[in-house]
């Protein structure tokens, strides 16, 4: 544990947050109540609408019928009042010791803010950026619409390749940051052999993405945090039903069902391995498949009183793969239960909440050896004499997330505290090359990994604002016990309004994180096995940011220009050795008998990131919008003394997303990507063995991760119609993945790019296995 990060310093950190708290004089804290309620110009009340004052600190939101109240010192103050959708509205209210009237807040909607992808209006801090539901019907689907396939348009957010839905952020790693709903963190949320996500967007209200700068009350994580949170009720039931060449899912969101209950419930399941199979059956080709799906959300919302609310949600994912032509005892299973309550309390200047969930993620897996010459199904054994390998996965990980936190604000200054922790049970099996592939390649052919963990977390910040300047600083400490040992991770956070429309910020942060997976995954692979590592990574991260959006009329154009610069050093990141030869791969021969115990041989080795982001959006209330990012960025370890790219470095990453309206009914969308391809290791000699009458070559790899696979690049275009008919809006579109079918490489063979390298012209993709071709997709959506 770091010498500073000891007890007298978390004393002291907190001594000094109090002493820079200015304090009033005992007449003005004399303060009363505003309320109010917000409606939508068609009178439907809007809840969690974000209520704040004009240079100072208190703010609330709408409950679950419309309504707020603050508290303030008598007097006028300006209500500033926000919701994703809406033009923000500001009035003047006037806090008295005497009962007040009930302020009534009418918000125009705003098709502009929702059609962006990106919206920084209504972010808790300015590290955080927002994506809309809207936003991601009219982005392109891979199949299905997926929230996790629109955040690589976002600044410094990189995707491996078409067939992983896993991302990293800021140059991280893909297991550095957290995915939770509703604040509740989730394991693996991904469907089809973790190609697509398993959210429904028509159940989700935004998608915050938090990289640069993690608030103390946050997890341990040391890239960020993918938050989703689902839709609320509007004031009127609303449903919707969709169509798409992989899935029937539909939402109904419908208020006070019974009392001030809202209820959200949305499902999907798959249709197209049915399909498929049936072709197979009838002499079809078996050579396209894809694994059965479905997924499940419920959440039921209950307003007790204007000081008391809670929330149930209900979370189910299940994918099942049936493997053709074999003897199986049952199919491969795998999939994610979340159930989570959270309560939520406010009181005049104090607010307060409580959550606690519980998650399992589990895989399961048994096939059988076949024997194709005598029909004999036998015990585990290796591949031999036509007797195909078994694998078995039985994973179960388990895990309990509770916190607890409060809050109190005044009007320049504001302190919150929370406490919490999160325990696990993970007990994962596997054998057989199979499983491993369906894993991680990097994993033995057979292991036996049981551990428990329990972290324990305490958090502490306070926010204090000029009245002159409007600077906003925040200054914390998160204190994490694991064992016997607390880890203090203190975090820093300013920002600043240089100019009318200009907002600078800098963030510092010591963060933390106690599990690791072994390695980066490929395509295919499941749910991943969590370890805990002997001791947890640790990382620094560094990051200014400027935004600027520019005066005019906001009724008609809407303009955001965005960039930022961040660094991060990661003290303890756990890696696996390096493989250079084929003696360093896993063995080839599935063992027999039970999986042996086994650990990830962890080594630890410092790690950086750096990089520069550049981001804009233009949105008119004519329909079209533009959007694009830039990203530079360099994700690079040390091992042996020998600085290397990370398997994810992408120096160079480039988005663009446009939209035009064709007339009153038809809007046409087009995406493109552009990266750099991801570090891989050459071959460096190639040698004949001359005993050998064919000359067969044995190559001999290089340095680790010192060659670059070629760049991505992938087009997309759509176009959709939309009309109204029978009290129901109807949506039916038309995309094209891939429209100029570009080949993508999705895993680099470093042996197949050295034979094509002989050959007249090359090959296609110069070693790399093909990523998505040109593949078009229909979908139809019905809301009522």
């Amino acid at each position: 544990m770091p010498a500073w990060g000891k007890t007298r310093c978390y004393s002291g950190v907190a001594t000094a947050l109090l002493a820079l708290l200015p304090l009033r004089s005992a007449s003005a804290q004399v303060a009363a109540v505003v309320r109010g309620c917000v409606l939508s110009a068609r009178g439907d009340t809007i809840v969690q609408a974000s209520v704040s004052v004009r240079g100072a600190l208190n703010q609330t939101r709408t409950s679950n019928d419309g309504c707020f109240a603050i508290a303030l010192p008598v007097g006028e103050w300006r209500l500033v009042i926000r919701r994703l959708g809406y033009r923000p509205a500001e009035i003047l209210a006037r806090s008295e010791r005497e009962t007040p009237g009930v302020l009534s807040v009418v918000l125009e909607p705003a098709t502009t803010e929702l059609g962006r992808l990106v919206v920084n209006g209504e972010s808790l801090s300015p590290f955080t950026t927002t994506v809309t539901p809207t936003a991601l019907r009219q982005l392109p689907p891979l199949g299905e619409r997926d929230p996790f396939r629109a955040l690589p348009f976002l600044p410094g957010i990189a995707q491996p390749n078409d067939l992983l839905g896993r991302l990293h952020l800021a140059g991280g790693a893909s297991d550095e940051h957290v995915i939770t709903l509703n604040g509740h963190p989730l394991q693996a949320p991904f469907h089809i052999n973790s190609v697509m996500g398993a959210f429904n967007p028509a159940s989700l209200d935004r998608v915050d993405v938090v990289m640069h700068h993690l608030p103390v009350s946050r997890f341990d994580r040391v890239s960020g945090s993918i938050d989703l949170h689902t839709r609320e009720a509007a004031g009127r039931a609303e449903r919707e039903a969709q169509l798409s060449v992989l899935s029937v899912s539909g939402t109904v969101l419908e208020p006070s069902v019974f009392g001030n209950t809202d209820v959200l419930a949305t499902a999907r399941a798959s249709y197209l391995d049915a399909v498929l199979k049936r072709l197979s059956l009838d002499g079809g080709s078996d050579d396209i498949r894809v694994p059965s799906f479905r997924d499940a959300l419920v959440t039921a919302r209950t307003q007790w009183s204007r000081r008391l609310d809670s929330e149930v949600l209900l979370f189910h994912t299940q994918d099942r793969w049936f493997e053709s032509g074999s003897s199986t005892a049952a199919p491969a299973a795998w999939g994610e239960n979340l159930i989570g309550v959270r309560v939520g309390y406010r009181e005049g200047r104090w607010n307060g909440g409580a959550r606690v969930s519980l998650n399992r993620a589990t895989v399961a897996q048994r096939t059988l050896a076949d024997d194709v010459q005598s029909g004999h199904v036998g015990p585990l054994e290796s591949s031999a004499m036509g007797q195909r390998t078994t694998s078995l996965i039985d994973m179960d990980q388990q895990w309990v997330s509770a916190q607890l936190d409060a809050q109190y604000q005044r009007e320049r200054w504001r302190v919150a505290a929370a406490i919490g922790l999160d325990a696990r049970n993970h007990d994962n099996a596997w054998l057989g090359l199979d499983a491993t592939e369906r894993l991680l390649n990097e994993l033995p052919p057979a292991g036996h990994y049981v551990a428990s963990q329990l972290v324990r977390n305490g958090s502490f910040e306070g926010t204090t604002i000029t009245e002159r300047w409007g600077i906003r600083s925040t200054l914390g400490v998160r204190a994490s016990a694991v064992g016997g040992s607390v880890y203090f991770a203190p975090r820093a956070l300013v920002s600043a309004p240089v100019a009318t429309n200009i907002t600078l910020s800098l963030g510092l942060d010591r963060r933390f994180q106690f599990d690791a997976i072994a390695a980066e995954p490929n395509e295919g692979t499941l749910t991943q096995p969590v370890f805990f590592p002997m001791r947890p990574r640790s990382a620094d991260v560094a990051a200014f940011s400027a935004a600027w959006r520019p005066s005019g009329d906001e009724q008609r154009t809407r303009v955001q220009v965005s960039a930022a610069v961040f660094g991060k050093r990661n003290r303890d990141r756990p890696v696996l050795p390096l493989a250079t030869t084929s003696d360093d791969l896993p063995q080839t021969a599935t063992p027999v008998g039970p999986p042996p115990s086994w650990a990830p041989p962890f080594t630890f080795v410092v790690g950086y990131a750096v990089g520069t982001t550049v981001g804009f959006d233009i949105a008119s209330t004519s329909g079209w919008l533009l959007q694009g990012s830039y990203t530079r960025q360099r994700s690079r370890d040390a091992r042996d003394g020998v600085i290397r790219p990370t398997p994810w470095d992408a120096p160079h990453q480039l988005t663009g997303l446009f939209g035009v309206p064709l007339g009153r009914k038809w809007q046409f969308t087009m995406a493109g990507q552009f990266r750099s391809g991801p570090a891989v290791t050459p071959i460096a000699l190639t040698v004949l063995n001359p005993f050998s009458q064919s000359y067969v070559p044995r190559y001999i790899p290089g340095e680790p991760l010192t060659a670059r696979a070629p760049a991505f690049f992938r087009a997309d275009i759509g176009v959709q119609r939309s009309w109204i008919a029978r009290r129901a809006t109807w949506v039916v579109s038309a995309q094209a993945i891939n429209a100029l079918a570009s080949d993508n490489g999705v895993r680099y063979d470093g042996v197949a790019a050295a034979a094509c390298s002989g050959r007249p012209g090359g090959c296609t993709n110069n070693g790399g296995t093909g990523g998505l071709p040109f593949l078009p997709s229909l979908g139809i959506e019905v809301r009522w």
